[in-house]
């Protein structure tokens, strides 16, 4: 390889490690990201639970009394990763944002632990 080749080839490197929010995303391994939501609402309370990004739909599920749905992703190369889900019990209905990749990207790999408590909600 040629010493201009083999310059090239460094610069763009050190340009794509220092241009990426991360070193995993640098090198093209997008973290894995596990989100855990928990249903602490009290007894005899389900929780409907129903999570979607733009590319997935993860269809309604039901979440009994201490229990937990997990799900998980990898992120976009774009930095762009959204879910949300509405969660239903009662007459209560929220919408929650519980990942966005450029608020909570800071490290490779992640695990969210989301617990709905009724002391949020009484």
């Amino acid at each position: 390889m040629s010493p201009p080749l083999r310059k090239l080839i460094i610069s763009l490197v050190i340009i794509l490690v220092v241009s990426s929010s991360s070193v995993c995303n640098a090198f093209g391994l997008t973290p894995n990201v596990h989100v855990q939501v928990t249903n602490d609402l009290g007894s005899g309370l389900d929780l409907t639970l129903h999570c979607k990004s733009g590319d997935d739909d993860l269809c309604p599920h039901v979440v009994p009394f201490r229990e937990s749905y997990v799900f998980h992703f990898r992120e976009s190369v774009m930095g762009r990763t959204l879910f949300f889900c509405t969660m239903a019990w009662k007459e209560e209905l929220h919408r929650f944002d519980v990942y966005k990749q450029y608020r909570d990207d800071d490290k490779c790999g992640y695990w969210f632990n989301l617990v709905l408590s009724s002391n949020l909600y009484s």
